[in-house]
């Protein structure tokens, strides 16, 4: 027997003490744990699956495990591998931080969230790259994605990590007619047509804080019955207004390759601001918030205007 010990050793053969029988080893049953291949952004930063941090503020509390039980029939960025440059498309988002988030620049972080990933993954921080003073602060960063993504309709929303609580508060969008089982979504759609040298400018609004815990019901209720959202329109005018401003920085250095760049933002500003889109449960237009071409065209009127005087 200690023979036979010694020559199944020899041969790489295990002993197998309860069928008395002997089993090769096979190395490639052996687990091995690999890297993700799909690239989704330089900037991006994944946050950890097990923080503790409390998530707060934000309209998907109740909707939370709605979110994570259909996420499986939503459109994913992170479905879709990047395998070369040619399927790359640059998506920069642009928005206004309201300032009733108290963010300090210096140690809180403003996220993108959702894309049809998991609603606890930061899938991009963005830079503060203006401090606007009474309307916030503006914010902006780009993200890469799989050129796949484009015609799809995909769910999003803007948080805030606080580093120094170790909490996340997601913005809250006021829109006064959602359905009670339903949770408000921003909804991330790229016109094929106008998209330009593989490059989507986002071009939202302003990223709102939630209430006070207990107090969203009410507001809600307060929205719905007296001036159902007029100050939420004027405040996406407001911000479209500083956004278009921005977007003329672009023409600081005049050149044919810059006026292509500045035309195609235009258009893809006016795309997303004159039909307002959400996502419940679905792509939404949001109709009750009384803005559309007529506005938009109005705001475009009056910021050019404004800037011909200069």
């Amino acid at each position: 027997k200690a023979n036979q010990v010694q020559q199944n050793e020899k041969k790489g053969l295990e002993p197998d003490p309860e069928a008395g029988q002997e089993k090769l080893i096979d190395s490639s049953l052996v687990p091995m744990k690999c890297k993700n291949s799909t690239e989704l952004s330089t900037t991006a930063t994944n946050d950890k699956n097990d923080e503790k941090g409390t998530e707060s503020g934000s309209s998907n509390r109740k909707g939370k495990k709605k979110k994570k039980k259909d996420s499986s029939n939503k459109p994913s960025i992170q479905s879709f591998a990047i395998s070369n440059k040619e399927d790359t498309v640059v998506i920069y988002f642009h928005a206004l931080l309201s300032k009733d988030f108290k963010f300090n620049p210096e140690s809180d972080v403003v996220v993108v969230r959702g894309l049809g990933s998991d609603w606890n993954m930061d899938m991009l921080e963005l830079n503060v790259t203006k401090n606007l003073k009474e309307h916030g602060h503006l914010v902006e960063g780009q993200l890469f994605v799989h050129k796949k993504i484009v015609g799809l309709k995909v769910p999003y929303k803007y948080a805030v990590r606080k580093t120094h609580s170790n909490q996340v508060e997601y913005e809250m969008i006021y829109k006064w007619d959602t359905p009670d089982d339903r949770t408000t979504d921003r909804c991330l759609h790229i016109n094929p047509h106008l998209l330009h040298e593989g490059e989507w400018h986002q071009y939202d609004d302003i990223i709102c804080a939630a209430p006070e815990e207990g107090w969203k019901a009410q507001i809600k209720q307060l929205l719905r019955f007296t001036n159902k959202g007029n100050d939420v329109s004027k405040g996406k005018l407001i911000a479209g207004k500083i956004l278009l401003e921005s977007m003329f920085n672009i023409l600081s250095t005049w050149n044919e390759k810059n006026l292509k760049s500045f035309l195609s933002q235009l258009q893809q500003f006016f795309e997303v601001y004159k039909r307002p889109m959400v996502f419940e449960g679905g792509p939404v237009h949001w109709a009750s918030l009384s803005i559309g071409e007529k506005e938009i065209k109005d705001l475009l009127y009056k910021v050019l205007k404004e800037r011909a005087k200069c």
